[in-house]
């Protein structure tokens, strides 16, 4: 009796198969395990300086606490990144479940009174 050679096992229907379920696997990843891009990088030269990013958070601390209570394992952060752009900042903001992105994100719009931010899963 033969042994069967990679040739003669590797068909075309095998292929197809293995196709569509590397296809399937990578769908079901994309959809359901990676997080879902919240934001773009607004250009440096469209956002607002740095002291007004602080101000912004200093006067909504209340609206921050209330958001941080979504989690409650600390994993929802708010900061300014004063760092991409010098003399410029947009605000930072740490999630940890897609529950918790949706609320977030339904609670303060597209800005944050104002301010572009971008959401990250941690």
């Amino acid at each position: 009796m033969e042994k069967p050679t990679a040739k003669k096992f590797f068909t075309l229907p095998t292929a197809i198969v293995v196709l569509v379920v590397i296809v399937g696997l990578g769908l079901f990843a994309f959809k359901f395990l990676n997080v879902q891009p919240d934001s773009e990088k607004v250009a440096c030269n469209e956002l607002p300086s740095a002291e007004e990013v602080q101000k912004v958070l200093a006067e909504n601390e209340n609206v921050i606490k209330d958001l941080e209570k979504l989690s409650d394992t600390n994993s929802i952060r708010f900061s300014a990144d004063t760092e991409r752009c010098p003399g410029k900042a947009d605000i930072l903001i740490y999630y940890g479940t897609e529950s918790q992105r949706r609320q977030i994100k339904e609670k303060i719009g597209e800005k944050f009174f104002g301010v572009p931010y971008r959401m990250f899963n941690v």
